[in-house]
């Protein structure tokens, strides 16, 4: 009794081991915009790190990719609450539109192809580092909210140069704004 006990406590913490690791690979492959460099490099550590005896996740390395994945769940969900807690309100009423909503997710999403250094560099192109993280996150959404799209709205103006005029002229009301 006592081994099958000892067993089936074996098989819980394999389960857990492989299911936090499984949950790292999810969120490296589905939000891998929302993950700093340097976090990254530490998550495909962990995915390298070998396996213990039975072919099972070392609980460390678990427990790490657990952390790992909440920290940058968590980053997301501080970035989204700012963005709702704080509206731009100079933006609100034009949010308010699907279709301006729809050509500024369209903006977000050009300037996160853009943004591919993250705003590392003082380069001109995508993201400033003030907007890069919320861009990126934003960008990743296929619906916005009108506060997210009020906020967005402020962002996307602050980079519209890089914009298209027909895609300004959708957002803003004019190519020349």
């Amino acid at each position: 009794m006592r081994r099958e006990m000892q067993q089936n406590a074996t098989r819980r913490v394999a389960d857990d081991s492989w299911t936090a690791i499984a949950a790292l690979r999810e969120s490296l492959d589905k939000l891998h915009w929302a993950w700093p460099t340097k976090k990254r490099a530490i998550a495909e550590e962990v995915l390298r790190e070998p396996c213990e005896v039975g072919d099972v996740p070392k609980p460390s390395m678990a427990d790490l990719a657990r952390k790992l994945v909440r920290q940058v769940d968590e980053a997301i969900a501080k970035v989204r609450e700012r963005l709702t807690r704080d509206p731009s309100h100079d933006w609100v009423a034009r949010a308010h539109a699907p279709s301006v909503r729809e050509a500024v997710l369209t903006a977000v999403k050009v300037l996160c192809s853009y943004d591919e250094d993250r705003a590392s560099l003082d380069n001109g192109i995508g993201w400033r580092k003030s907007h890069s993280h919320a861009g990126h996150v934003l960008g990743s959404l296929t619906k916005l909210s009108v506060i997210e799209a009020s906020q967005v709205l402020a962002a996307v103006w602050r980079h519209q140069k890089q914009v298209r005029p027909e895609l300004r002229a959708a957002i803003f009301g004019s190519a020349e704004a």
